[in-house]
């Protein structure tokens, strides 16, 4: 409840996790974390990059919405939802002053690289950030099976 709460407490803030350390809660959390027993939450979902459900912009159909511009601190976290198959593609990667990192889901190998573009070919939550600025620059890839 400690690390919840805390967890919580650096995201409200975005002052933790900065630097080189990493902060592991805003890395993934299990569906239990996410909405209380929402029914809206899909089996299974992980909460990935502080990514919930109603964060993600659906990219399924528009592929002008699979287009991301990660280290735009702006815009926050930045949640896109795809189907197996479709890429993303990261605008201004790589970039040596911002370079992009892949997060592990927990169960399914994460393809991202610091690359401008990564095909999703499984399904999963897959997450990423900035390598530099973890919690100001930070994002997931929510991927549905075709």
């Amino acid at each position: 409840m400690k690390k919840t709460l805390l967890g919580l407490a650096c995201l409200a803030l975005a002052s933790c996790g900065g630097g080189s350390s990493k902060n592991a809660d805003l890395a993934m959390k299990p569906t239990e974390d996410l909405a209380g027993g929402d029914a809206a939450v899909p089996a299974g979902f992980l909460l990935v990059e502080s990514c919930a459900v109603a964060d993600y912009v659906d990219g399924r159909a528009d592929a002008t919405k699979r287009v991301v511009t990660p280290w735009d601190t702006s815009l926050g976290k930045l949640c896109i939802h795809i189907t197996a198959g479709q890429s993303v593609s990261w605008d201004g990667v790589p970039n040596p002053s911002h370079p992009l990192e892949a997060h592990g889901n927990g169960t399914t190998p994460n393809p991202i690289t610091n690359v401008a573009s990564t095909t999703f070919s499984s399904a999963g939550v897959f997450g990423y950030d900035c390598e530099v600025h973890h919690s100001l620059m930070h994002g997931a890839i929510w991927v549905d099976a075709q």
